[in-house]
């Protein structure tokens, strides 16, 4: 008679092998599209900081550099 325990022994790894080449077939699916939605929940936010970090080094390069002999 067939031993449960060997089927199983023998069963679990390819049914395990199958899952995982499903699984990597399924994910190579998906790299050619991009994403389909956008955060900008964060935009103006970062357009306000890169503003003011503009702001601060034209302010810090007008305070470096010295006003020019006449």
């Amino acid at each position: 008679m067939v031993n449960p325990a060997l089927v199983s022994a023998i069963a679990m790894p390819l049914f395990m092998a199958a899952g995982a080449l499903a699984l990597w077939l399924s994910r190579g699916q998906d790299d050619d599209r991009g994403p389909r939605w956008r955060d900008d929940s964060l935009d103006d936010w970062y357009q306000e900081r890169e503003r003011q970090a503009e702001e601060e080094r034209r302010r810090r390069q007008e305070q470096d550099t010295p006003a020019p002999k006449p």
